[in-house]
């Protein structure tokens, strides 16, 4: 099975919250509300996928997060 993965690039995870950052209501946020990732996480893994995130080094220089899904050998009308 072929899978196919994503990337992006974001602001520093703090390390409070990178041990549960795929969890409900993690989130340091005055605005958000902690379930973007859980979501996220979810959906993906619901259809075969895995995702992850992780600080990028040296320390300050925001985060990556990725993830892949298993590629099916299906064809699609739009």
């Amino acid at each position: 099975m072929n899978r196919c993965y994503g990337k992006w690039r974001f602001s520093c995870i703090d390390s409070e919250i990178l041990p549960r950052l795929f969890t409900k209501f993690a989130a340091k946020s005055k605005t958000g509300t902690g379930l973007g990732l859980f979501i996220s996480k979810s959906i993906i893994e619901a259809h075969g996928g895995k995702i992850w995130g992780k600080n990028n080094y040296p320390a300050g220089k925001g985060a990556t997060f990725g993830f892949t899904l298993p590629v099916h050998n299906r064809s699609f009308e739009v």
